[in-house]
């Protein structure tokens, strides 16, 4: 009875206490092993995806980066008016640079455009770190898995000597 009840888990004398099988911890091994599967086969599935938004917001922060002039990462338009403006046959006395400049601003200057860089690039940053921890995840779920089968093994192997021990008894009786 002692090996069935390593094998199958059993009440004590007095019912307050029970102990687990090793067939029960196979069962919960095997599940938190198919369990931790499926949140790894997650994982790589947020990870492959990460990989696209990553390289999209790079080339959006880079856009922005060029946002107003085209050309340089932090410039800022030039946006100057003639003055006297009202007098359409005046000659034209000087300019005056507009004050939408600072309002719509640059990724380096602040304003709109600032404020917009500055979101894309956390955002950016975020999810690349994300996808960096997403992926060492994956690697250590791995190792996790090929541990836990291993485990699953010798619980099976376990098992298997205390049932043929436990029916070699039997049959000695």
């Amino acid at each position: 009875m002692l090996f069935d009840d390593i094998v199958n888990g059993n009440v004590t004398a007095d019912g307050s206490s029970f102990f687990t099988g090793i067939t029960k911890m196979v069962d919960a091994v095997t599940s938190l092993n198919t369990n931790m599967n499926d949140v790894n086969n997650n994982i790589t599935a947020l990870d492959n995806a990460l990989t696209t938004i990553v390289g999209y917001l790079a080339t959006a922060k880079d856009d922005v980066q060029k946002i107003p002039n085209n050309v340089l990462a932090g410039g800022n338009a030039v946006i100057t008016y003639n003055t006297k403006i009202s007098d359409t046959f005046g000659a034209t006395t000087g300019t005056t640079d507009s004050l939408f400049v600072s309002v719509l601003g640059s990724s380096s200057t602040g304003g709109i455009i600032g404020s917009f860089y500055s979101a894309l690039d956390t955002t950016h940053t975020t999810l690349t770190d994300i996808k960096t921890n997403s992926a060492a995840f994956t690697s250590n779920s791995a190792t996790f898995s090929t541990s836990t089968a291993q485990l699953t093994t010798d619980l099976n192997s376990l098992k298997t000597q205390m049932t043929d021990l436990d029916n070699g008894m039997k049959d000695g009786l």
